[in-house]
Formats: structure tokens, sequence, C-alpha cells
């Protein structure tokens, strides 16, 4: 991907944004990647991202990088707090609402 990442360093692999997106964007209909029961709009609220990260992994490094949540997850929201923090506002919203009760 392109951006501050070690994508490239770790995998061998260049990766370009519209490269993922449209990959990603494949994916939005299989049903394996959705919640129990919550396979409506909007996409992005419902989406198992554990499952697809996996298997985004395993597609753009041919299966030589393995997603694993507790190291990659910090990595990734690392990297939205750096680049683009707006992203992170809907969960922001629910951990502002949950220590308020």
């Amino acid at each position: 991907m392109e951006g501050n990442n070690n994508w490239a360093i770790h995998s061998g692999v260049s990766l370009r944004v519209a490269t993922v997106d449209a990959w990603i964007s494949s994916k939005r209909i299989e049903p394996s990647y959705y919640a129990p029961l919550a396979s409506q709009a909007p996409w992005i609220k419902y989406v198992r991202g554990d499952k697809l990260l996996k298997d985004l992994f395993t597609h753009f490094s041919e299966a030589r990088v393995e997603f694993r949540k507790p190291e990659h997850s910090v990595a990734l929201t690392e990297w939205l707090i750096e680049n683009d923090p707006e992203a992170l506002q809907d969960i922001c919203a629910i951990l502002a609402k949950i220590l308020k009760e």
C-alpha cells in the first residue's frame, strides 16, 4: 500500500491502494464476511474484519504473511491515528458512550 507502512518491506510486494480497494469491494457480497444476521448495509458496520483481513493478507502475500490479530490490529490502529484519524470517530463515540455509563 502507498504511504507510511512496512508491507512492501515484510512481504516483498508493493501494493497500490486502488488494488486493495478493488479486492475488498469484490468481497462485499460474500456472506462469510458478515456477522450473523447482519448482512445488510451499511457494509462497513457489519463486516467481519478479522476474516476479511486474514484473507486479504493471504491473498496479497501469496500465503507468506498471516494476519495476526493482536499484532496487526495495533499496527493498523496506529496507522489510522497517524494517517486518517477521522476513520476512528465511530469507535471513539462508542467508547465515550460506554465510559460514561
